[in-house]
């Protein structure tokens, strides 16, 4: 079962563009003198607004968002944490991103064609031409950020990519995304096993394929966190993940990058 986005949700088509790091680099280095560089055609300027619309940096206003604000001040010290929480919220927010998690294996080799198929294969779309434009941008997002080959969501393989399971995400990436997936689903309690169920189509594991065994020293850790973030009983059987609170995704994020 493929996780539903808002039913007013629509393709982005992305103009065929993925999201770029030196998009990002130029951007995080002056967002207030961006938009009047002229450094890149209108176009991507384009693509940029919506990338980062579907990746809550920018707000309607294409101004950067609370979250957007914080990742601008993690950005210059860890670009790689930034690239990790941008594809966790692309994962809820972007069709083809949504999509690309939800129905491509690890360890399988993909096109942008084969992404299409796929998708096609399982749901009606109001515009062919527009999916196939969202499946070359995801593939050149892919092809022109950390997330192709550091995060391994699509590793060069002759003329393909191969999504490979991901183990080294950082620790601040894990407990966002844990929070995220718990205000998703309007809860603050869920079993470790739940993120790896056949049926579950969101998540860490959908996201990066983190190993179980990875996650849990994860968890061990963010267990043992002075701050309290969550509780994580993993002994005996037991596989319950209990959030506090009086947190949430954007605030562990800033206890624990900050």
């Amino acid at each position: 079962m493929v996780k539903d986005l808002d039913s007013n949700t629509k393709i982005n088509g992305y103009k065929k563009f993925g999201f770029r790091e030196e998009w990002l680099d130029d951007f995080m280095s002056a967002p207030e003198h961006f938009w009047k560089s002229q450094s890149w055609g209108v176009p991507m300027y384009d693509a940029f607004k919506r990338w980062g619309k579907d990746a809550q940096l920018l707000d309607s206003k294409n101004e950067l968002t609370d979250l957007g604000k914080l990742l601008h001040e993690i950005y210059n010290n860890n670009p790689s944490l930034v690239w990790e929480i941008l594809w966790i919220n692309l994962s809820y927010n972007s069709f083809i991103v949504n999509r690309f998690c939800s129905l491509v294996p690890f360890h399988k080799s993909f096109t942008s064609k084969s992404i299409q198929e796929d998708i096609l294969a399982i749901e009606n779309v109001s515009s062919a031409a527009t999916l196939s434009n969202a499946c070359v941008a995801l593939y050149d997002f892919l092809d022109k950020s950390p997330i192709g080959e550091d995060c391994a969501q699509g590793i060069s393989d002759g003329r393909q990519k191969i999504r490979k399971s991901h183990d080294y995400l950082s620790i601040e990436a894990i407990a966002y995304s844990l929070f995220k997936y718990a205000e998703t689903h309007d809860i603050r309690e869920f079993r470790l096993s739940n993120l790896y169920d056949i049926e579950n189509q969101d998540g860490i594991y959908r996201q990066f394929g983190i190993s179980k065994p990875q996650l849990i020293k994860a968890l061990n850790v963010l267990s043992s966190h002075k701050e309290r973030i969550l509780i994580a009983e993993l002994n005996m059987g037991l596989d319950h993940i209990t959030l506090s609170n009086d947190i949430d995704s954007i605030s562990v994020l800033k206890k624990l990058a900050m």
